[in-house]
């Protein structure tokens, strides 16, 4: 049987189940866009069977246990990752479902399509202990970074643009010993300064930049000499 009804009606019974969990400590506020966030993902899956049926005269009662926890999940898999994070809040119950690994890692491989770095580490099993959710905010919020380190710059292989043509000769390395092979200048030192925005080597002091949009660095982006990363799985 197919449930319909309300989002208010399901927000106020949410609101109270959340009252009774102890989550009264949350602003009042912030408790309706999480009931309100849980009330839209029933909108979006109105085709979940529930049991046991519910009649119409028992629709003003709508409990979350009336629905099963998997039909539960199958809704809430239909809101954005800000969505999910409200829906966490109002009970055990729905943080626990709003969490679940299965909700989340496929939002981690198609947030991370496209990326640069090394997204080896994040496919493994939990690496660090970290749960899909927390691999997600992670990986986000690493993707901002504007620093880059040492051991990055080792990392990357990097595409060598030369005066606006892109060199023939292949891929360049910067090694982990501070080395850098130019097939024209031969073996040359390198390093960091400005606090890792700006790489020196070959007498340049080349700007040290990163793509929001592919996670990727550049070195001397817009001079005569620049360079783009690839990744090492690339």
């Amino acid at each position: 049987m197919n449930v319909t009804m309300s989002s208010s009606s399901v927000s106020a019974t949410l609101s109270r189940r959340g009252k009774r969990e102890k989550d009264d400590k949350l602003p009042a506020s912030l408790l309706n866009t999480a009931t309100s966030t849980v009330a839209k993902a029933l909108a979006l899956g109105t085709t979940a069977t529930v049991a046991p049926p519910v009649s119409s005269s028992s629709s003003s009662s709508f409990s979350s246990t009336m629905i099963q926890p998997d039909l539960w999940q199958h809704a809430l898999s239909f809101l954005s990752e800000i969505d999910l994070c409200s829906a966490a809040l109002v009970s055990r119950e729905f943080y626990s479902w709003a969490t679940e690994d299965r909700l989340w890692e496929p939002r981690c491989h198609r947030q991370w399509e496209g990326k640069q770095g090394r997204k080896e580490l994040f496919f493994q099993s939990k690496p660090g202990g970290l749960s899909w959710k927390q691999r997600y905010a992670w990986a986000a919020y690493d993707g901002q970074r504007q620093i880059i380190s040492r051991e990055e710059i080792c990392y990357y292989s990097w595409r060598l643009i030369y005066n606006g043509c892109e060199s023939k000769l292949g891929l360049r390395k910067f090694m982990e010993d501070g080395t850098y092979h130019s097939p024209y200048a031969g073996l040359c030192e390198w390093t960091l300064s400005d606090h890792n925005r700006r790489l020196v080597f070959m007498g340049m002091s080349l700007p040290i930049e990163r793509d929001l949009e592919t996670w990727g660095w550049s070195i001397g982006k817009g001079s005569a000499t620049a360079y783009f990363s690839v990744s090492g799985s690339e």
